[in-house]
């Protein structure tokens, strides 16, 4: 789980246990620090990856942003040599970029402790930035075979995972999925946010990334003329770079606009209505909804409508508008606001609610909305 809010900005954020005969009584070889410093690089470049997710139309990163995330080396614990490490108070000022309270930070550790223990488990991981090669390495850096290092994170975030062993095997299996350039295909569903009649192309956003794909002029105006926010399916070759970005599109095997389901219909209808609530529809306190909610929530409704059946779709007496669905045992709902997008699910087995919040439709989003059962575990 990836959750949001500030953290413990003055008190503990990790612990790195070595564990080892070597590093009995508090013992840690200054050689080691170097694999403290790999830690925190890390947890910077990971920042970094999740900014680019929840900000893919913006191609550089807030001014000063890798700077502001720091960790500072606080002790060395009794027992194992244990680093016990805090935030840097000194850089972390303005670490959210007046951005909703997210803290990067703790989001970032919260993502290298579920991708470790993945890995560890051997279970599917997804690519990892190529920026970390190295200091995946590094991490493990002079461990022996009867050592290891156990990372513990302590910010009050990660209560259901807080602690995972970084292996050989870990690091092995980490390395393997940090992406490179190359080429690759990739199919289903994407929403059209763009149609250029000059340079004959239309732009459409999937969980994949971000793409734009080469259409003659006479199927622009005849098929695609009112498009604009529709669901296409497609296969499609594309290129990406060493960001795991897609620069190009290779070859278009197919690329066709999604038939509106009955489904689809309701849900256009039931925000047709909901557009037209005026200052006041709920015992004089309901915000009549902005039309940059109910765009938004058209363009979502598109996308899970082709997904999930029997979804409901409610104002909310702020001006916001909440979908709540179901897929087997999860309950989810999707919240637009006028300044935020957040999904909330969780399963029935499990009362613990797992969320995450967008400040626009990214492909982070739409994998979410995909896989639930991922938001979940």
């Amino acid at each position: 789980m990836e959750e949001e809010g500030p953290g413990d900005r003055n008190g503990s954020f990790a612990s790195l246990k070595f564990k080892g005969d070597r590093f009995q009584g508090a013992n840690l070889p200054l050689d080691y620090l170097g694999n403290i410093a790999s830690y925190m690089r890390i947890l910077r470049e990971l920042a970094v990856e999740i900014w680019r997710e929840r900000n893919p139309d913006r191609a550089r990163l807030p001014s000063g942003f890798r700077g502001k995330i720091s960790l500072s080396f606080k002790n060395v614990e009794d027992g194992s040599a244990r680093a016990a490490i805090k935030r840097d108070s000194y850089v972390n000022d303005g670490l959210n970029f007046g951005e909703s309270e997210i803290d990067y930070l703790t989001l970032a550790q919260t993502r290298f402790l579920r991708v470790a223990q993945a890995a560890n488990e051997d279970r599917p991981i997804d690519e990892l930035p190529h920026s970390l090669r190295r200091d995946l390495r590094d991490l493990i850096a002079a461990v022996g075979p009867e050592e290891s290092l156990e990372i513990t994170s302590l910010t009050g975030k990660d209560s259901q995972s807080p602690k995972t062993e970084y292996l050989p095997v870990t690091r092995d299996r980490m390395i393997s999925a940090v992406r490179v350039p190359g080429k690759k295909y990739i199919e289903g569903f994407g929403i059209v946010t763009g149609i250029d009649d000059t340079s004959e192309r239309i732009k459409v956003i999937s969980e994949y990334g971000v793409f734009s794909v080469l259409i003659g002029r006479d199927e622009i105006r005849s098929k695609y003329r009112f498009s604009l926010n529709r669901l296409v399916n497609f296969k499609v070759d594309v290129r990406t770079n060493i960001n795991g970005r897609i620069d190009s599109v290779d070859a278009i095997h197919s690329i066709d606009l999604v038939a509106e389901t009955d489904e689809y219909k309701r849900l256009m209808t039931r925000l047709d209505h909901l557009a037209k609530l005026e200052i006041g529809w709920r015992d004089g306190h309901g915000r009549a909804i902005s039309k940059k909610v109910i765009h938004v929530a058209r363009d979502l409704a598109s996308y899970i409508s082709a997904i999930f059946p029997r979804i409901s779709a409610f104002p909310t007496e702020r001006g916001g508008v909440d979908f709540e669905f179901s897929l087997g045992q999860i309950e989810a709902t999707l919240r637009v606001r006028e300044d935020v997008i957040t999904v909330e699910a969780f399963d029935d087995s499990d009362a613990d609610l797992k969320a995450q919040a967008f400040f626009a439709i990214t492909p982070r989003l739409l994998t979410i909305l995909s896989d639930l059962e991922a938001l979940v575990k």
